[in-house]
């Protein structure tokens, strides 16, 4: 198993410029979860567990899984490979749920601080930046006088509606192309289906609209203000894994640089 981090605590926090971020837009279920993640580990990263037990986890997660895959070819050696591993896996993953269950009262209270945190400052207001943002999509839509859907290519939608028809969610999405208007510091964004996300359309892109004039150019940075704070669509982290200086200038652009009303969102 190749992990991408050694840390317990990877990808809690997800950006340098904004590590709250995660812990701001995730729901209670999530924040268990991810304290689950941080005893048990997952695919991304080992789980303090991992470490207390010098790892005999990843060996028996393999046998278990061999077993299931090979039941056919000798069910009497994989029975038993079962009976060994399967009780050490159960035991394992027991732990780590009585220990999240444990550390669970922590977790709601940070949770009801975000919340909190939302009623207080505007900025946090993430349904008001999906409604307003912008762009441009291509979808199928049931023609109810002929048989089969009729494709619909480049509809100025909210970012809000094109998921919806797409039947996604902001956390099935992440920003893979940003593009700058040469004449000026405007910025577009392009939304892409992620990679492990098997539900929903095949191929969705969402290209957000370049503001057109000063009133639409402050409506855009208050809503990218609240994606950047955020993380969502992993628009915080796509920019930090850019140029130094060219994400210096666009976080600056939405961020530093807006004025106090645009820094709401």
């Amino acid at each position: 198993m190749a992990f991408k981090s050694l840390n317990p605590f990877y990808r809690i926090i997800e950006t340098k410029k904004f590590p709250y971020a995660r812990t701001l837009r995730t729901s209670l279920w999530q924040k268990l979860w991810d304290a689950f993640g941080v005893f048990a580990g997952n695919d991304d990263h080992p789980g303090l567990m991992h470490y207390l037990t010098f790892f005999i986890i990843i060996p028996i997660d393999y046998l278990v899984a061999l077993a299931w895959e090979s039941m056919d070819d000798d069910e009497d050696m994989m029975g038993l490979l079962l009976i060994l591993a399967v009780p050490l896996q159960l035991a394992y993953y027991t732990v780590a749920a009585v220990m999240t269950l444990v550390v669970s009262p922590i977790v709601v209270v940070i949770h009801l601080v975000s919340r909190v945190s939302k009623y207080f400052s505007d900025e946090y207001n993430s349904e008001q930046a999906l409604q307003e943002i912008q762009g441009t999509t291509n979808f199928s839509e049931t023609n109810r006088f002929a048989s089969g859907c009729a494709p619909k290519r480049n509809v100025v939608l909210s970012l809000q509606e094109s998921l919806k028809r797409h039947h996604l969610t902001p956390d099935d999405i992440e920003v893979t192309l940003v593009t700058k208007e040469s004449a000026n510091n405007h910025y577009s964004f392009t939304f892409s289906k992620k990679n492990d996300v098997e539900h929903g359309s095949k191929d969705y892109k969402f290209q957000t609209k370049m503001p057109s004039d000063d009133e639409d150019a402050a409506r855009n940075r208050k809503c990218f203000a609240t994606f950047f704070r955020l993380n969502i669509a992993r628009l915080a982290e796509h920019c930090e894994e850019l140029d130094q200086r060219e994400s210096m200038n666009i976080v600056d652009t939405f961020i530093g640089n807006s004025s106090p009303a645009a820094r709401h969102g």
